[in-house]
């Protein structure tokens, strides 16, 4: 599905303004330096620091909706998935009907098989 690759790609090019040219307020901040008289700005000096973190973003945006944003269940899947849910607690059921049986018979009578002498 390419909408679902399409939002992150966006947001992953929004962080890749790490050279000086990539964006208006870089250009800008450089002007300024420039005429305040500090050093200049290199035109990979964002590089450094907004590189590896631009990275790890791209990284995030790209894989993270494809292990988060699952495709969604059809009804078939649904009805298969709670016919497999019914199936376990059929028999969790009838499992413990019989362990109280087996108790019954071990004890001779209900009240005793679940403790309850009286």
């Amino acid at each position: 599905d390419p909408h679902r690759i399409l939002l992150p790609m966006a947001f992953s090019t929004c962080t890749a303004n790490w050279i000086l040219m990539a964006s208006a307020s870089n250009l800008i901040l450089a002007s300024m330096m420039e005429n305040d008289g500090t050093e200049a700005i290199g035109f990979f000096e964002l590089a450094k620091t907004n590189g590896p973190v631009s990275l790890i973003l791209q990284l995030y945006f790209v894989f993270a909706p494809l292990i988060l944003l699952r495709p969604p269940q059809t009804e078939e899947e649904k009805q298969k998935q709670q016919e497999e849910k019914k199936k376990e607690l059929a028999a969790a059921e009838e499992s413990t009907y019989q362990q109280i049986e087996q108790n019954v018979e071990e004890h001779g009578s209900p009240t005793e098989a679940v403790g309850l002498a009286i």
